[in-house]
């Protein structure tokens, strides 16, 4: 998908949203726009989902559920 970018020299690009986060962390954004909530974003204000890498640290919940469902058989 597509984010509408604000970069630090004012001019406004679109940039694949894969690549939004490094160029955030590279100083190369000063805001971007959330189209679901219909804003832009300034990235010194406003808190930003970071490490999304490091993902989600509580039990594992879908091995589990694909699991019942996959042994679930109709008689």
């Amino acid at each position: 998908m597509l984010i509408q970018v604000l970069w630090k020299d004012n001019s406004r690009v679109y940039v694949q949203d894969h690549n939004l986060e490094d160029l955030i962390t590279m100083g190369q954004v000063q805001e971007f726009f959330r189209p679901y909530s219909n804003e832009w974003v300034d990235v010194k204000d406003k808190p930003i989902r970071k490490n999304a890498s490091i993902g989600y640290n509580g039990p594992e919940r879908r091995f589990k559920t694909m699991f019942i469902h996959a042994n679930c058989r109709r008689g």
